[in-house]
């Protein structure tokens, strides 16, 4: 897919919050894992598109028209994107409401730093997502045109192979970002 520059920006919220002063953590848990859980949303839905692609059976011909003409609305729609994913003006609302305003202490100024850029990456949020839904969608309409056949599965494979390395990047991703929000959690 792309290269990997945001969603390591997003991948390193997790370690860069478990740096933070536990004093500074603990008070503002609520507020971290509301960010968190809203980062969550896109690499799940991102998850999810991928997924489906993959699961569907390359023989089932019905199935992977139905997946193709579900990719091509879902492409279409973008509200529901819009709906599915993560907004940056809820992670600015909520960082606007965190304290984390102290300049000498360099992991806070660094993890605000961080939630900052990523409350104004809508844009990038949508141009992923964007990018996710048309690779899917390019390889389940690969798929149909070649089903019934060896092309269907071939089709499959390729798509595989291509998001192999960024989905598990994001896999792993959302493992420290689940793993940092039951942290959280605790501490709430």
């Amino acid at each position: 897919m792309s290269d990997h520059t945001f969603l390591g920006e997003r991948a390193e919220l997790p370690s860069a919050i478990k740096t933070l002063p536990p004093e500074v953590r603990d008070k503002e848990a609520s507020g971290f894992l509301a960010i968190v859980l809203e980062l969550q949303r896109s690499l799940l839905l991102e998850l999810r598109v991928m997924a489906s692609v993959e699961r569907v059976d390359s023989q089932d011909c019905a199935a992977v028209r139905a997946l193709q003409l579900h990719l091509k609305d879902y492409k279409e729609a973008r509200e529901i994107q819009k709906a599915e994913r993560s907004h940056c003006d809820n992670i600015e609302r909520v960082r606007k409401q965190m304290k984390l305003d102290d300049p000498s202490d360099s992991s806070v100024t660094h993890v605000r730093d961080l939630i900052d850029r990523l409350g104004g990456a809508d844009d990038r949020f949508v141009k992923e997502l964007e990018r996710a839904v048309n690779m899917a969608f390019d390889a389940i309409t690969a798929m149909d045109k070649n089903c019934p056949g060896p092309g269907t599965a071939a089709a499959q494979e390729a798509f595989r192979q291509h998001i192999e390395a960024r989905k598990e990047a994001v896999k792993g991703y959302y493992r420290d970002m689940t793993d940092i929000a039951n942290r959280l959690l605790d501490s709430v």
